[in-house]
C-alpha cells in the first residue's frame, strides 16, 4: 500500500454492494450488445437512486455496483427506489456499515466484505440484506 494510501483516514459508512440479477443468462440469451445495454441502464438509474437518497456511487465492478452512505437508512432506501424502478427481481444487495478505507475509486474494508457477501452471495433476488450490526 502507497503512503499516501496507508495515512488516509477510515471513514464510517454504510456500504451497499448492489447486483443486477440474471446478467449472466441474459448475455447468454440475447447477446453481449443487448446485455451491454442493460447493464448501461442498471448503472444509470442506481447513479440516479443513490444520488437521490445522498449517497456516492464509488465504483460498478461488471454486475455489480458499490455504493456509500452516511446512513444504513438512506443505502436502504436507494436499494428499495432501484428495486422499484428495475423490477421486483431484478437486484439482490447487501448493506453493510463500519469504517472502511474509502478512496476516489475504490473503497476496502471489512464492512465492504460483508456487504458483498450478503449483496452477492447471501441474497435472492428482489432481496435486501443487511448485517444489522455496525461493526468497526
Amino acid at each position: 500500500m502507497s503512503g499516501e494510501r496507508a495515512n488516509t483516514p477510515r471513514v464510517r459508512k454504510a456500504v451497499a454492494v448492489i447486483d443486477l440479477v440474471g446478467f449472466s443468462a441474459f448475455m447468454q440469451a440475447h447477446g453481449i450488445d443487448a446485455a451491454l445495454l442493460r447493464l448501461g441502464v442498471f448503472r444509470g438509474i442506481a447513479w440516479a437512486c443513490v444520488a437521490l437518497q445522498g449517497g456516492v456511487l464509488v465504483k460498478a465492478v461488471a454486475d455489480n455496483v458499490y455504493a456509500v452512505f452516511d446512513r444504513r437508512e438512506d443505502a436502504q432506501a436507494a436499494c428499495a427506489a432501484l428495486l422499484a424502478r428495475l423490477g421486483p427481481d431484478s437486484i439482490s444487495a447487501g448493506i453493510a456499515e463500519g469504517k472502511i478505507l474509502l478512496l476516489a475509486d475504490d473503497l476496502w474494508g471489512d464492512a465492504v466484505n460483508r456487504a458483498s457477501d450478503l449483496g452477492e452471495e447471501q441474497a435472492g433476488p428482489g432481496e435486501i440484506l443487511t448485517d444489522g450490526a455496525g461493526r468497526e
